[in-house]
């Protein structure tokens, strides 16, 4: 379950990809020095960019200070003080916490530092000043990080490899889960079960996922084993992390931090397999400049691992060999089918020699020759390869990713970035002033804007030529315009009184002829005009056909007399039929016309006729309602 959340939470931290990081910073942590290179992704391949080695002598010490010449003792040339080296680190084994003197390799060797506080087990394999403090790096790592931002690779991943003496490696034992022996632990075991083994059988304190398991070969009892990797609160990485996080300094977004026995366990497995061996028994043997690391794999799964700090880069090659024998036959571990070794520059040829001659039956190689092609160089330090080791579990290279494990001893959530204002708190205040001023000024300029188009579009409704008119001109031709329209108000005044009725008669007429045809069987053979009206009198076949004739002239019937004629119905009628009321036909067409005239005499001087039109179009005051 808590691999499942890590993975998901990993893919919404910064920097982090499926194909990997396009470069990274792997950093080695060593005693004295830094060893650093920056590694690039590129589709042609893997390049080393740069490479960079600082000596740890100006850094901050854990308690604010720089470290003095009693913190770094004789391991510092020029610096007098004990000695901080010259015993063997042995990992822990079961619940033997406190690492006692039984478990010590070669015990009689150092059988007279019994009670030596300097040598006990919680002392065994601390490094940096203050009696174990790790001295943090603040200022070398910060130097790096801007030499790669003017490189033009700012902001890196960051790779870190602790050496093996600055990480507790526990011995779990699973008592409940089998394994066959030779073989690796089975791969159902799952994290939470680890985790409560390891509380059960270390007495140290955990801190949150700062662990990790590395399968082992089992018991000779059949019982699965595990090697614990677990980070020390004085682990020099966390402390720099933690001191320039402190500082406010900016650190990339994306890292972790390794292990030396899990990088090399890497290295082996991709190795072997890269190189299609058919024996997967392997030793392997880094000598540096503070101690000698041995670890023995069998198949995917480490056999063994040990520090042995009396040995570094100033032993002859034959007795690194000879200590490496006499290891193999204290845990009694059968010969190697493989042997890869990584030694300081150019000595380690004479290191590849002399276990050539002391493991006969073996197959000795460089480690660096199965590094991707160009990532070490001859005279790098056996640190480079953890380094590069590093750099590629971040960059994602296929032929090396699917063989590390999954090792990260960084706490969680000390890379990402916190997300700070870049400015005071006044700013806010005036942002907010800006703001608020910039709504007020653009609504202001919307409202002139839409009342700027309304006086243009009251502009153009007049003709092109009106704004080349003077005042006096405009008010000449609007004076002219008035009189044009009054006289023509008083022509049609007076045609109206002229020919108002004059036609009424005819229309009458022909509307009574009009419906005396559509009515068949019916005549008229009286026509009396009146005042409003006239009277008809005339003869019908039917009384429907009378009543048709009133429908049609829309006449009032006053009378209907029956009569026979030659024995036929005959009905005479008498009807009123009102006359049409109102102007003739060609009176309203002029007024039509004259109208028209006014209007576009008005429109062509520019002011409105909407008053002399509604007077030229009124109804005459002395002329009747139509």
């Amino acid at each position: 379950m808590t691999d499942d959340v890590k993975e998901l939470v990993s893919d919404f931290l910064p920097g982090g990809s499926e194909e990997g990081e396009e470069y990274a910073l792997g950093l080695v942590v060593a005693e004295r020095h830094l060893h650093a290179l920056l590694l690039e992704r590129s589709p042609e391949g893997t390049e080393v960019v740069r490479r960079f080695t600082r000596r740890r002598g100006g850094s901050y010490a854990a308690g604010g200070g720089f470290a003095d010449e009693d913190d770094y003792g004789a391991g510092t040339p020029g610096l007098e003080g004990e000695e901080t080296s010259g015993g063997d680190f042995t990992i822990q084994f079961g619940d033997d916490a406190g690492g006692g003197d039984d478990n010590l390799f070669l015990g009689s060797e150092f059988g007279d530092l019994e009670g030596d506080d300097d040598f006990d087990g919680a002392s065994f394999g601390s490094s940096g000043a203050n009696g174990g403090a790790a001295a943090d790096f603040s200022l070398e790592l910060g130097d790096l990080l801007e030499e790669c931002a003017n490189a033009g690779y700012p902001d890196p991943a960051l790779a870190f490899c602790l050496p093996a003496s600055d990480v507790t490696q526990v011995e779990v034992v699973l008592d409940d889960v089998e394994a066959a022996p030779g073989e690796a632990p089975p791969e159902e075991v799952d994290r939470k079960t680890l985790r409560e083994a390891l509380d059960g059988q270390y007495d140290g304190q955990l801190e949150k996922e700062r662990f990790a398991f590395l399968p082992m070969t089992p018991t000779p009892e059949g019982q699965a084993r595990f090697l614990a990797l677990v980070g020390r609160p004085t682990d020099p990485v966390v402390s720099t992390l933690r001191a320039m996080k402190g500082q406010n300094e900016r650190l990339p977004g994306h890292g972790l931090s390794e292990a030396e026995p899990s990088l090399y366990l890497g290295l082996t497995r991709a190795a072997l397999a890269n190189a299609g061996a058919e024996q997967d028994d392997a030793l392997v043997v880094r000598v540096g400049e503070e101690n000698t690391l041995a670890l023995f794999t069998r198949g995917p799964a480490v056999h063994q691992v040990e520090t042995l700090r009396s040995l570094t880069a100033e032993d002859d090659p034959e007795t690194v060999c000879s200590r490496v024998l006499l290891l193999q036959d204290e845990y009694g571990i059968d010969d190697m089918e493989h042997v890869l070794v990584a030694g300081p520059g150019q000595e380690e040829a004479a290191l590849v020699e002399s276990f050539e001659m002391f493991f006969p039956e073996a197959h000795v190689e460089p480690m660096r020759r199965h590094l991707p092609a160009g990532a070490t160089a001859e005279d790098d330090p056996a640190a480079g390869l953890t380094a590069v080791a590093a750099a590629l579990r971040l960059t994602g290279h296929a032929d090396y990713a699917p063989y590390f494990e999954d090792v990260d001893l960084l706490p969680p959530k000390l890379l990402i970035r916190r997300f700070e204002l870049p400015f005071s708190s006044a700013v806010p205040l005036l942002l907010a002033l800006l703001a608020v001023a910039g709504i007020f000024f653009g609504v202001r300029y919307q409202h002139m804007e839409s009342e700027q188009a309304e006086v243009q579009r009251r502009l153009d409704a007049y003709p092109e030529n009106f704004a080349e008119k003077t005042p006096k001109q405009l008010q000449a031709d609007i004076d002219s315009v008035k009189s044009t329209s009054e006289r023509y108000i008083d022509g049609l005044e007076t045609l109206d009184d002229l020919l108002m009725g004059s036609d009424q008669w005819s229309h009458a007429l022909a509307k009574i002829s009009r419906g005396t045809a559509a009515v068949s069987g019916i005549w008229v053979e009286n026509w009396t005009p009146q005042s409003q009206s006239v009277r008809l009198q005339g003869n019908a076949t039917s009384r429907d056909r009378v009543v048709e004739l009133a429908e049609r002239t829309e006449g009032r019937i006053q009378s209907v007399t029956f009569s026979e004629i030659r024995e036929w119905p005959v009905y005479s009628f008498s009807m009123e039929v009102p006359l049409k009321k109102g102007l003739p036909e060609a009176t309203k067409y002029l007024r039509e016309q004259a109208l028209a005239s006014a209007d576009s005499a008005a429109a062509s001087a520019g002011a409105p006729a909407s008053a002399s039109g509604q007077s030229a179009g009124g109804q005459p005051s002395n002329a009747p309602d139509n």
